[in-house]
């Protein structure tokens, strides 16, 4: 933090010199000539009173040399090459010439004097070296308080950097419960509340992944062993017809092992943070139409299509919305008694999907968890009725994807309704 100190502290000095400097150059260039204009009015005033109140030249100088003592300047001849032939001519002409007016230094001549005569301030006058002394310790007071200052305000922003690098050096070596202190004196900006979300992130997805391992082993553990008693079965059994209903057995097992691979790739292609969707204007209506068409091939159920609406387009990723739906249908069909309804609707905020079903229904409060990735309810909704327990979770995902929202309700047949929400 010393070194902080020293960096930040010499800098401001060096700002603070550099922008005087600029300051006073830019002053002396907008106002440097009002300046010696108005010194030479001044001088030449001097002059003129002078010249007006005294007669005699021996006692015009000696008037002009108390009016520079109480000016606190000094009166000299001048030197032979002091001044360029020019600016003697002026002195000459004119009587007074002023070069520099910060030193109050000017040149004049008396009337019938041919002397040129050198008025400047005093290199020991004590008003100067007064106003030199407080000037200097004036600068001295601001540098040492803008000094403590910043001391004091480094030294509180360091303590807030402490305690924020020992949050995350704790998070770091595995305590993901740990948070950043949100009090008003331990904030450094708005970078504890980042470090919070960014936490709660992380503990999510570690225990997400560690939801969806122990998922994944649980799904695989029971279609491998029953490939395993199945091929020991194969190898002991002589009987052609069980031979042909082991290798059958073992070829369903494979398949759902297949699509339990498809389904996991797709699912983490959807938690992917790579994942672009490419939204192009589609005709929803003859779009949906297509879709059910193809998903009707699956089951017996009769799926039903209904629009209020005319023809309408709407922007979307064809083959990652295409996902979402067929999951959704798929998931209506497998629950459904009888039938399954598709309605489509446009709303004020954009278009609306219906997938109803006259299936057992979701509970109210279970509607959130059936989201989360191989979670099964109950009974009504086991693995024996197909499905690994992914294909909500994905279409959830993807309606996000689209800046949507998936929710769950109450069906008009009876059971569950799932509604589609995008702009």
């Amino acid at each position: 933090m010393k070194s902080q100190f020293i960096k930040l502290y010499c800098g401001l000095i060096v700002s603070i010199v550099l922008a005087l400097v600029l300051m006073q150059a830019l002053l002396l260039n907008l106002f440097g000539d009002a300046q010696d204009e108005l010194f030479q009015q001044q001088m030449a005033s001097y002059r003129t009173l002078v010249l007006e109140t005294t007669d005699q030249a021996e006692r015009r100088m000696l008037r002009m040399q108390t009016l520079a003592e109480d000016m606190g300047a000094e009166l000299l001849p001048a030197e032979e090459d002091e001044l360029y032939e020019e600016e003697r001519r002026q002195v000459l002409e004119q009587g007074l010439l002023v070069l520099n007016s910060d030193e109050a230094l000017c040149y004049f001549v008396l009337p019938g004097d041919a002397q040129i005569y050198r008025l400047q301030y005093r290199e020991d006058n004590p008003l100067l070296d007064q106003l030199y002394f407080f000037e200097n310790m004036t600068i001295l007071a601001i540098f040492g308080a803008l000094g403590l200052v910043l001391a004091f305000w480094l030294y509180r922003f360091g303590r807030r950097l402490t305690a924020l690098d020992q949050t995350a050096r704790a998070f770091a070596e595995g305590d993901l419960s740990v948070r950043a202190s949100m009090a008003s004196h331990a904030e450094v900006g708005s970078l504890n509340e980042t470090f919070n979300v960014m936490a709660q992130r992380i503990e999510k997805l570690l225990s997400s992944q560690k939801q969806l391992s122990n998922a994944v082993a649980h799904e695989l553990r029971s279609p491998i062993f029953r490939l395993q008693c199945q091929l020991d079965m194969l190898a002991e059994s002589q009987d052609e017809t069980k031979r042909q209903g082991y290798i059958k057995g073992i070829e369903e097992d494979l398949q759902e092992l297949s699509d339990l691979l498809e389904e996991l790739l797709q699912y983490a292609r959807m938690e992917s943070a790579d994942l672009r969707i490419e939204r192009k204007p589609q005709d929803m209506v003859n779009w949906l139409f297509e879709l059910i068409e193809h998903v009707q091939l699956e089951s017996h159920k009769p799926i039903r299509f209904s629009h209020a609406a005319p023809l309408h387009k709407c922007r979307f990723d064809a083959h990652l919305f295409q996902r979402a739906l067929q999951n959704l249908l798929r998931n209506a069909l497998r629950y459904a008694e009888t039938q399954v309804n598709v309605t489509l609707s446009i709303m004020d905020e954009g278009l609306q999907i219906h997938v109803d079903d006259d299936g057992p229904g979701i509970p109210a409060d279970k509607r959130e968890d059936i989201f989360q990735p191989f979670l099964r309810l109950d009974a009504s909704r086991t693995r024996d009725e197909g499905g690994h327990g992914l294909g909500l979770s994905i279409a959830q995902q993807i309606v996000q994807l689209h800046q949507g929202r998936l929710t769950v309700s109450d069906s008009p047949l009876g059971g569950a309704r799932f509604t589609v929400a995008i702009a």
